[in-house]
């Protein structure tokens, strides 16, 4: 009697199991055309394919406490990789040396694991986990296509040569990163802040075109970067210099508001450096 209760059990949760499969490979879809069709959000914002599916395996894990432990164990894998999957972590591929239903469901969210460290990489600066040219590039060919107003700034570490040679690149990245974070925390969520290669970086400020609000950004990210960082117990200092190019004002495509943000950063640094410049 028990067993055969037991037997129903499983048989219906393989259905639940396999329906979940179907679902995650639906979602798989859509939440590939959104990004290459409707390219919303602003720091690899994508779409949360997986909350369904980490829901549905929480209930199923919450039901499997009836099965076996190797049943539950085996659903605790699945939940964390669904989880990993699901912040965007770039978790362990999932083995669960099995050839079932579960071996099914363990492959389609390895499938999407390695989907979104696809577009992770291709997007994304190795190093300081920010947004890299690529990706800013293509924000902005978005987001002027939709005429949206916005500003960019292009800014030039000053300073971070000599860091480089004197103490080695270790440090160098080290002071990247760090210099990384601090423009960050410069931004609203909805900014955008991009290393687009070396001592270069950009922030995208969406929306934004008030030149009395931009010199105060450009004043804080001089203050950010301008502290003092301890590195391997060497006080280390750089400096920025900063252009600023508004659309529509400066330029009617990507390309021609970049360059314009460059042209401004590089009077800031010929005029003396740790300053801004608005294009004109």
């Amino acid at each position: 009697m028990i067993r055969g209760s037991t037997l129903k059990f499983q048989n219906l949760f393989m259905r639940f199991l396999m329906a979940m499969i179907a679902l995650i490979v639906l979602l798989q879809a859509v939440n590939f055309l959104a990004i290459r069709l409707t390219p919303y959000g602003t720091k690899f914002v994508f779409i949360p394919l997986f909350l369904g599916v980490v829901l549905g395996l929480g209930a199923a894990y919450y039901f499997a406490r009836y099965l076996s432990d190797d049943i539950r164990g085996v659903l605790k894998k699945l939940i964390n990789g669904a989880r990993a999957a699901e912040h965007g972590e770039k978790g362990d591929p999932i083995n669960l040396a099995r050839h079932d239903e579960f071996e099914a469901l363990a492959d389609a969210i390895n499938g999407l694991m390695d989907r979104d460290k696809a577009i992770r990489d291709a997007n994304e600066d190795p190093l300081t986990g920010l947004a890299n040219r690529r990706y800013i590039m293509q924000r902005l060919d978005y987001f002027i296509g939709q005429q949206v107003p916005l500003a960019v700034m292009f800014i030039d570490l000053d300073g971070f040569k000599p860091i480089n040679d004197e103490y080695g690149h270790d440090a160098g990245d080290e002071a990247l990163k760090i210099v990384a974070e601090r423009m960050t925390a410069c931004t609203r969520e909805s900014d955008i802040v991009a290393r687009i290669g070396g001592d270069e970086f950009i922030i995208l400020f969406k929306g934004l075109e008030d030149e009395e609000v931009l010199k105060e950004r450009a004043d804080k990210v001089l203050e950010m970067v301008g502290t003092p960082m301890w590195i391997d117990g060497n006080r280390l200092r750089m400096g920025a210099s900063i252009g600023i190019a508004v659309y529509p004002k400066d330029g009617e495509d990507s390309e021609s508001i970049v360059n314009a943000s460059d042209e401004a950063m590089y009077a800031a640094k010929q005029g003396g450096k740790n300053a801004y410049r608005f294009y004109s």
